[in-house]
């Protein structure tokens, strides 16, 4: 499983439990991989202004 720990320009620490993570100019999105091999769908499970985001680390749990 693999989770993200976000720290918000507030100070506020989440954790989100998500398989990537993806960002453009203004969002970035926390997604879930569903479906088959063949067929991997994402979903997104959560989503944050870029401008709240203050750093990202990925964690891996094995």
């Amino acid at each position: 499983m693999t989770q993200f720990f976000v720290w918000l320009t507030d100070g506020t620490l989440l954790t989100v439990a998500a398989d990537r993570c993806r960002h453009d100019r203004r969002i970035m999105s926390f997604e879930r991989r569903s479906g088959t091999a063949c067929a991997t769908h994402w979903r997104e499970v959560s989503a944050l202004r870029w401008e709240d985001v203050q750093r990202v680390e990925r964690i891996e749990h094995a």
